[in-house]
């Protein structure tokens, strides 16, 4: 005779294993945790971007500090010519000369070493930029996009430091993944305090059985043909009791562990964030202020000098006094440009904390 039996089962976990907080906690883990480094890609290319403006704006500076000693080069090449006539017409002692070459030298030393410091930032932006050294060398000057030479900087007032600090940490790509990652260490931390649980499981299982009373070989595949008797149901329940359940207890501490790590990461994150953020903006007006004040004094130490200049002419006023007015404009104009980058720095270092760079 030959039996043939058809017939399935399910399972239902009614305690360890039981939801999709279980069942579904790996590939929900995996996925937070693929969006958190997706997310900290964006900011790795944000900084990139904020490292190249920022060298943009060192170029820029340098730059200017090149035109500043070479226009005091020349300056220094005028005085001497016009030393040189007052000697010849006998208004001038012969040993003034000294003075004013060596102060010719130094200012070219000071342009040589511009030439040198502008070939540097030149360097950077292009590394910075992924160029090779032939295009590095191909950079030309800066296409005159600079912030605007008229006082028209308004950076915004306290008031306003709220509103940023939350576009901060609404925006921030980085703040976002740590958040994702928290997101992920949850879910396999609920997925492995439900294991602790006991094992409690429904069986349900359905079939059909058929007998034939044949026994050759060609029979032994009839009897799921013949004789189908009725529906046959079973249900049980399985109860497993671990003793101590140690493993599955340790690797919930393990989680949980986790989970406050990413809460403490994203915490101290949103905290730094916030006060990078009001920091940057307390810059942004330190930096605007010192740049009037810069600019103003280039402008009294360019009357200065045109003063002094006449008088010298006019046998009113020594040496030592031109000169030292010269370097006074020359150290006024070189904080202009120190100012102007400062400012530049905070503006695009705002962008970048309140993640509105890219």
């Amino acid at each position: 005779a030959n039996q043939a039996a058809f017939s399935f089962s399910v399972t239902v976990p009614l305690l360890k294993g039981r939801g999709e907080d279980v069942t579904a906690a790996n590939e929900k883990a995996a996925k937070s945790l693929y969006e958190a480094d997706v997310l900290l890609l964006n900011h790795s290319i944000a900084q990139n971007v904020f490292s190249a403006v920022r060298a943009y704006w060192a170029w820029v500076a340098a730059v200017k500090r090149l035109a500043i000693f070479a226009e005091s080069e020349r300056r220094a090449q005028v005085l001497l010519a016009n030393t040189r006539k007052l000697i010849e017409h006998d208004q001038r002692p012969a040993s003034s000369i000294d003075l004013v070459e060596a102060n010719l030298s130094s200012k070219r030393g000071s342009r040589i070493f511009a030439e040198q410091d502008l070939a540097d930032a030149r360097k950077e932006l292009g590394l910075v930029m992924g160029l090779n050294a032939d295009e590095i060398a191909g950079l030309g000057t800066p296409a005159g996009n600079e912030l605007a030479q008229e006082d028209g900087i308004r950076p915004p007032g306290q008031d306003r430091d709220r509103f940023f600090i939350e576009l901060g940490l609404a925006g921030r790509s980085d703040l976002k993944s740590l958040l994702k990652k928290q997101e992920a260490a949850s879910t396999e931390m609920i997925a492995a305090k439900k294991n602790i649980m006991h094992q409690l499981d429904l069986n349900l299982q359905a079939g059909y059985n058929s007998l034939t009373d044949r026994d050759t070989f060609s029979d032994y595949f009839t009897a799921y043909g013949h004789n189908m008797s009725g529906l046959n149901t079973a249900v049980s329940l399985k109860y497993t009791w671990p003793v101590r359940n140690n493993e599955a207890r340790g690797f919930y501490v393990q989680q949980k562990a986790n989970y406050e790590k990413s809460v403490i990461d994203a915490t101290y994150a949103a905290k730094t964030i916030s006060a990078e953020v009001a920091n940057t903006l307390s810059s942004l007006r330190k930096a605007s202020l010192q740049l009037t004040e810069a600019r103003a004094a280039v402008l009294s130490y360019r009357r200065a000098v045109e003063s002094e200049n006449r008088k010298f002419t006019l046998g009113m006023s020594t040496l030592n006094d031109v000169i030292t007015n010269e370097n006074f404009l020359v150290s006024a104009l070189l904080d202009e440009v120190a100012s102007l980058q400062n400012v530049a720095g905070a503006i695009i270092a705002l962008r970048f904390q309140t993640g509105a760079i890219i």
